[in-house]
């Protein structure tokens, strides 16, 4: 059962066969729908016109069309499509919205039996981006994401590697937070999940790590709570693969591998009410209400709530957590202004939280890895984060192809631990030495971007200029204590005395301010085959940073550079697109987390160098994407001796990616891919570790999933998903150890029961890591122990 708009979205439209309001006289596209469900035609006629389309699955559900064949203008083809469903195109500004049939405004009955307005016109120079793209065939993933400066752009028409994932794949899966979100990504992985742990959330982009403070909002960086980020929230959650300042702006931790941007959920043109009933194994239990409306004559006006409350124990032996989640969206869609406001506030709270990381003594072979069930620290520990944001956004037509918009944000985040860190096994008999550790922090985050896009044509070349000042802010207060060491063992982590820490007092800890302006200029031509862009960005950073117990300015860093971003994308045929792209960046440098002595250092700016270059392909409802890249940055190394975390020469990735989506057959859907890897290291000290590979570096990732209509019971649908990564090296000094390669199998079913005159009742089972699998899941920051297996259940229920 698919919520909210599907939506497909274009950059620029040619003109069509009618002369339009702006005089071009355009062409007729050639069109092969056959008949089929109204859903399916109409996602079918956004992919091959490119039209940014809008319709609610709801309200095509059981409808089919007669499908559109032959020469015909892309209005002839809409009205063909819509013939005899009741339903008609609706124009507002640069949206083509399908809606059932207006009162009193003219609507009339077509020669081929279809419902008409008085005109439909469909405009091919609309530059807006304020709805998110649209649902693929299938509905796990989107056919386009925004991508900041360039707007919203289809995955055939986007130079780059990007996929979004959609908010029915993330209930489909029942993800908790952003990071089991991104579970089907092969180029992903998951260190932390920060929603239970003493350590915000981490994932890997192409080998490289992003923090969940990174995660953008709706194009803004810096705003989401701190530790980890609810899955409820987003209406997408998209993956744009390698560096990407210039047309995103700069996250405050110098994110280089990708970006994940949340989508926020809108209302859409059926009103929504759900109750979500929600359980995960052993105890956890909760409830999801998500509520939409639009009003207004022409519904401009939208309203959009999701609360999310849950409580119990988790699948980690005597581990609790309450987590808690409100989300308001409001906004307004006029004919030329569009205004949206969203606030949020966050908690999550784990008493005896996990433990995320150990380290090897001198000698000591890698232990096998323990149950996920068996990592909480001890009955005292805990974690403890909350977090409340604010976003207003706004974008004006201030003539039909320019377009200014603005956004400004505030996020104050607090995050406080009690537990154990820095691991260290010292002997095959897994006893081991940690430090008692008490964190205290408050963070309040800005962040703002003011831009304009500009599109206009000279003869068959379509023009694009877009402009983007941003900025954003960072302010810490922290503090910090670390309790005499004590001892254990792996057999029973959780039998530690309370060392009796209290909690620090708050002091200041960093300041950092990143801002810069963004220019991009892009021509398509050719019918539309040929994209080229070209931009530059000039990016300013200032960092300040306190020792966090002395609270003296114990360093500051001042930079600035500027740098170009090139790329082109051509189609030698209509379903095939070739494309490459090069971009340098300064990126803020590392933040020391907590576990390392020199927790809460700011390392050094850097700059970061990235070359792609792939190939996708679309195959009907079906879409392939192979890319190579490389990305050097800065190489990090963890000094075991001091505990201690900094730079040493470049980390220089080289991969190659295959991503899949999409459906193969009517009642079959498949989502996942691969990633090859050749992390080495280059300009070390002495060129002592040059060409190795890098340390938590696997050379290969795989993520297939697929999910089934089955034909011998109505409305069961089953899925699953294998994910593989292969072994990773702990350290670069030899002998080298490493951690296995691992194999997880997650499996899951859904079954809608029909109501008469009614929605559906949505029942889901899912069941991770079903095989139970001990294993170390990444070597960054130490040993990093995987899931269990974890089972959950929700039933849903729409009014």
């Amino acid at each position: 059962m698919t919520t909210g708009l599907a939506t497909v979205a274009s950059l620029a439209m040619p003109a069509y066969a009618q002369t339009s309001a702006s005089g071009r006289t355009a062409r007729a596209v050639s069109f092969a729908i056959p008949a089929q469900s109204l859903s399916s035609a109409l996602v079918q006629f956004s992919n091959t016109t490119g039209v940014q389309l809008f319709f609610d699955a709801d309200l095509v559900r059981g409808k089919a069309s007669g499908g559109a064949q032959g020469a015909l203008t892309r209005s002839d083809a809409l009205q063909r499509i819509l013939a005899g469903t009741g339903l008609v195109a609706r124009v507002s500004g640069n949206t083509v919205t399908i809606v059932g049939v207006p009162t009193g405004q003219g609507a009339s009955a077509g020669a081929d039996g279809s419902t008409l307005l008085e005109t439909i016109t469909i405009e091919g120079d609309g530059i807006n981006s304020w709805d998110a793209p649209p649902v693929y065939a299938g509905g796990q993933v989107a056919a386009g994401a925004r991508l900041g400066l360039l707007g919203n752009l289809s995955v055939m028409d986007t130079p780059f590697n990007q996929t979004s994932y959609t908010a029915k794949r993330i209930q489909d899966t029942q993800s908790s937070t952003v990071a089991e979100a991104l579970q089907d990504n092969p180029s992903v992985r998951t260190l932390v999940n920060g929603d239970r742990s003493s350590f915000f959330e981490q994932v890997t982009i192409r080998g490289l790590r992003i923090s969940s403070y990174n995660y953008l909002f709706d194009g803004l960086p810096g705003i989401l709570p701190y530790n980890s980020t609810t899955a409820e929230l987003a209406e997408r959650v998209e993956v744009l693969s390698g560096p990407s300042t210039l047309i995103n702006g700069m996250p405050s931790d110098g994110a280089v591998g990708g970006t994940v941007n949340i989508v926020p959920k809108r209302a859409g043109e059926v009103p929504l009410t759900e109750f979500n009933t929600f359980y995960r194994s052993n105890g956890t239990v909760g409830e999801h209400v998500d509520f939409a409306r639009r009003y207004g004559e022409n519904q401009e006006f939208g309203i959009r709530f999701n609360g999310v409350y849950g409580g119990g124990e988790t699948n980690t032996s005597d581990q609790d957590k309450e987590s808690s989640l409100a989300a308001l969206g409001l906004d307004y869609k006029g004919e030329r202004l569009r205004l949206s406001a969203d606030f949020g506030y966050q908690a999550n709270k784990t008493d005896n939280a996990t433990i995320s990381n150990f380290y090897l003594g001198d000698g000591v072979p890698v232990p096998s890895a323990f149950s996920g069930r068996d990592q909480a620290a001890s009955p005292w520990s805990f974690s403890d984060a909350s977090g409340r944001f604010g976003v207003v956004r706004g974008e004006f037509d201030a003539l039909e192809n320019l377009t200014f918009y603005g956004a400004y944000g505030v996020s104050e985040s607090r995050f406080s631990t009690n537990t154990l860190v820095s691991h260290t096994i010292l002997n095959t008999d897994g006893d081991f030495v940690a430090d008692p550790y008490a964190l205290n922090s408050e963070n309040l985050r800005t962040s703002a971007q003011l831009g304009m896009r500009w599109n206009f044509d000279t003869g068959p070349v379509s023009h694009r200029v877009s402009l983007q000042y941003d900025r954003t802010t960072l302010d810490t207060d922290a503090g910090l204590a670390i309790g005499q060491p004590v001892t254990g063992n792996l057999d029973d982590l959780s039998n530690i005395p309370d060392p009796g820490l209290e909690l620090p007092k708050l002091g200041r800890n960093g300041d950092g301010t990143y801002y810069g302006v963004s220019a991009l200029y892009s021509a398509s031509m050719f019918d539309e085959r040929l994209l080229v862009m070209g931009g530059l960005r000039k990016q300013y950073v200032d960092d300040k940073f306190y020792n966090i117990f002395t609270r003296e300015l114990s360093g500051s860093y001042e930079a600035d550079a500027l740098s170009p971003m090139v790329a082109f994308s051509v189609k030698p045929w209509e379903n095939v697109a070739l494309y490459a792209n090069y971009s340098e960046g300064l990126s803020p440098g590392t933040t020391v987390p907590i576990g390392f002595a020199n927790a809460g250092t700011v390392l050094a700016p850097f700059e970061t160098k990235q070359i792609e270059a792939g190939v996708k392909a679309e195959w009907g409802d079906f879409t392939t994407t192979l890319s190579v890249f490389e990305i050097t940055q800065p190489s990090q190394r963890v000094n075991v001796a001091t505990n201690t975390l900094s730079y040493d020469g470049e980390q220089r990735n080289r991969g190659i990616e295959l991503n899949v989506f999409g459906q193969v057959t009517e009642s079959v859907r498949e989502l996942g891919g691969l990633m090859l890897l050749d992390a080495r290291l280059t300009k070390t000290q002495g060129g002592v570790d040059d060409d190795k590979i890098a340390v938590s570096s696997p050379k290969f990732q795989a993520n297939i999933g697929a999910e089934w209509d089955t034909p011998f019971v109505t409305g069961l649908s089953l899925s699953g998903r294998v994910t593989f990564t292969s072994a990773q090296y702990y350290e670069t000094a030899e002998p080298r150890r490493e951690i296995p390669s691992w194999t997880r199998l997650d499996v899951g079913g859904r079954y809608e029961i029909e109501r008469e005159n009614a929605e559906p009742i949505t029942i889901r089972f899912n069941v991770d890591n079903v095989l139970d699998n001990d294993y170390w899941a990444s070597t960054t920051y130490g040993l990093i122990a995987g899931e269990g297996r974890t089972f959950k259940l929700s039933t849903s229920f729409r009014f």
